[in-house]
């Protein structure tokens, strides 16, 4: 039997463990909620293989850990993405180009 015929046999689909790991991500996220400060300098420990600094306060910490979860499972943008958008930030500042609004004067003395 193909993948074709189970497939059309109403096998489950090969992306289905897709919606099983985006389950899982998810719940690591919302378990992250339940978490102290402690338990959050801990899964920082865990996740970046260094101290959490001491200035950050929880909001910050639970942010940060999630965004790196999230990234870690789903991969931060490439560096050839960074680098087209510095170059287009840097070609729209070069003098002639058109942007798509006036800069403003400063408007206090």
């Amino acid at each position: 039997m193909t993948l074709r015929d189970e497939r059309a046999a109403g096998a489950p689909a090969a992306h289905a463990s897709t919606d099983d790991l985006s389950s899982a991500r998810s719940r690591e996220v919302a378990a992250l909620r339940d978490l102290d400060v402690h338990g959050l300098r801990l899964r920082w420990r865990k996740l970046f293989r260094r101290h959490a600094p001491p200035h950050l306060p929880k909001y910050l910490l639970f942010r940060i850990i999630a965004y790196r979860i999230q990234a870690n499972a789903l991969s931060d943008p490439s560096i050839a993405t960074l680098l087209g958008y510095s170059t287009a930030l840097a070609a729209s500042m070069l003098p002639g180009v058109k942007r798509p609004f006036s800069p403003r004067s400063a408007t206090t003395p």
